[in-house]
C-alpha cells in the first residue's frame, strides 16, 4: 500500500485491488470514499504513524470489495459510515446470496454489521463532514443506490460507475447487479460533468480530458455484450442454458466462474435488459426472441 497525491488535500491509498480515495478535512482528520477491497492492517498503522484518524467513510455502495476496512476503522477511530438508503435495503438479500453460494470467495464476506448512517435526501446533494462539504451524485446502474462522491476540491470518486482502462482490458462480463441501461445513462451523465479529476475505484485516476474516451470505451463494452446476446439468442432456450451460453460466448470459461451465483446474476441482468426493451421474451423459464412462438 502506498499514498499517491492528486491535489493538495485529496489523494489515494493504492492497494492491489482498489484505490481508497481520501480527503483531508483537517490537520488530523480524513474522510475516505470507500475503504478498500481487502482488510489492510497497514492502513491503520500508516494512519496511526502520522497521527491521523478517519472521521468518516462515504460508501459509493456496499459491495464487499468496497467496505473491507469499515469495521476496523469504526472500532479504532469511531468512524461514521455513510451509505444510501437503497444500499442499506440491499444488504440482507445481497449477503444472503453470497453466503448461500459455496463458490463465492470467503474473504469477500465482510457483511456490514455495524451502524451505518443513511444519506438523507435524493438527487444531487451535499454532505457536510467536519466543516467540509462533499457533493453526492446519484449514479445508479451497477447497483440501484450507487453514488459518486465529489471532494471539496473537485475530485469525483466514481466507485464502480464505470471501469478503468485496466479493467476494460481484461473484463469479460463486468459485474452488473442492477440495470445495464441505467449504468449507460449514468456514464452519459458523468460525461457532462466538469471536475478537476476522476477516480475509478479499481485502479484508475484520470484528468477530465480523458473522461470522454473512457466513457465511450465503457459504453461500447456494454453495447458489444448486447450484440453478442442478440447473435446468440436466435431460438428459444432455457434461461439457465442461455445464461451459460452467454457467459461462455463472452469468454468466461472456468467452470467455477460459470457456476458462481454472482457471475450468473450479472449475465442474467443483461438478458433482463433486452427483455425490458422487447427484443427478448421470458416465459416460464425460457427465453425467446421477441418474434418467436413457443411450440412443442
Amino acid at each position: 500500500m502506498h499514498w499517491d497525491r492528486i491535489t493538495e488535500k485529496t489523494g489515494v491509498f493504492t492497494t492491489r485491488f482498489a484505490l481508497i480515495p481520501a480527503y483531508r478535512v483537517s490537520e488530523r482528520e480524513l474522510v475516505l470514499i470507500d475503504s478498500g477491497a481487502q482488510a489492510h492492517p497497514e492502513l491503520l498503522a500508516e494512519l496511526d504513524s502520522q497521527g491521523l484518524r478517519v472521521a468518516a467513510v462515504i460508501c459509493t455502495h456496499l459491495h464487499p470489495d468496497h467496505i473491507a476496512n469499515n469495521r476496523a476503522l469504526r472500532d479504532r477511530y469511531g468512524t461514521e459510515i455513510f451509505a444510501t438508503p437503497e444500499e442499506l435495503r440491499e444488504v440482507a438479500p445481497r449477503y444472503a446470496l453470497l453466503r448461500a453460494d459455496p463458490l463465492e470467495e470467503k474473504w469477500l464476506w465482510t457483511e456490514p454489521d455495524y451502524p451505518i448512517t443513511p444519506l438523507a435526501g435524493s438527487g444531487v446533494r451535499e454532505l457536510p463532514v467536519c466543516a467540509a462539504r462533499f457533493t453526492i451524485l446519484p449514479t445508479p446502474g451497477h447497483v440501484e443506490g450507487h453514488i459518486a462522491v465529489v471532494t471539496p476540491d473537485g475530485i469525483c470518486c466514481l466507485g464502480d460507475a464505470m471501469m478503468s482502462v485496466r479493467q476494460l482490458e481484461t473484463a469479460q462480463l463486468p459485474y452488473m447487479e442492477y440495470d445495464v441501461d441505467q449504468a449507460v445513462e449514468t456514464m452519459s451523465m458523468l460525461g457532462r460533468t466538469h471536475y478537476a479529476g476522476y477516480c475509478v475505484a479499481h485502479r484508475g485516476v484520470i484528468p477530465p480530458e480523458e473522461l470522454p474516451a473512457l466513457i465511450r470505451a465503457n459504453i461500447q463494452k456494454e453495447l458489444a455484450l448486447y450484440d453478442l446476446l442478440r447473435r446468440l439468442l436466435t431460438a428459444p432456450m432455457e434461461l439457465e442454458e442461455a445464461v451459460t451460453a452467454f457467459m461462455r460466448a463472452a469468454g468466461v470459461v472456468r467452470e467455477v466462474a460459470l457456476r458462481r451465483s454472482t457471475m450468473r446474476h450479472s449475465a442474467q441482468t443483461r438478458i433482463a435488459a433486452l427483455v425490458r426493451s422487447g427484443e427478448l421474451r421470458l416465459d416460464h423459464g425460457r427465453v425467446f426472441p421477441a418474434a418467436a412462438q413457443d411450440h412443442p
